[in-house]
């Protein structure tokens, strides 16, 4: 994605523009990632373009709205501080600057429920009397 700037050098007349090309894209885009329930997930999103260049979610199509558990950090990544099975689906960042916006590529978010597993240990034998 390219977007044409127009900037106007003090040698030339105002009426001639020198373009520049802005560039909006990813530098990280999000993976799949797969969690156990109520474990902290990082889906990691980071853009550069010209600033500013804000960074919004999306899980499966639909805008993402923050909530206590639910934060985008500094950076651009989504930070979910507890996951829940109800955080499961397809995730995507979307990059934007005054030039226009990109999409990233799709990750999926698999949340599987914790599983205690106990091992067998053969009891200690009864001491003799």
């Amino acid at each position: 994605f390219y977007a044409i700037k127009p900037v106007f050098n003090s040698l030339l007349s105002s009426s001639a523009g020198v373009f520049s090309f802005s560039e909006l894209s990813f530098t990280v885009e999000p993976k799949d990632v797969a969690a156990s329930h109520g474990e902290r997930v990082i889906l990691d999103c980071q853009a550069q373009g010209e600033s500013p260049v804000g960074v919004r979610w999306r899980k499966n199509g639909l805008q993402l709205h923050e909530s206590g558990r639910l934060r985008v950090l500094s950076n651009g990544s989504l930070c979910i501080s507890s996951s829940a099975q109800s955080d499961e689906g397809f995730y995507q960042c979307l990059a934007q600057n005054r030039y226009g916006a990109v999409l990233s590529q799709r990750s999926r978010l698999t949340i599987s429920s914790r599983i205690l597993t106990k091992t067998c240990t053969t009891s200690p034998k009864p001491k003799e009397k």
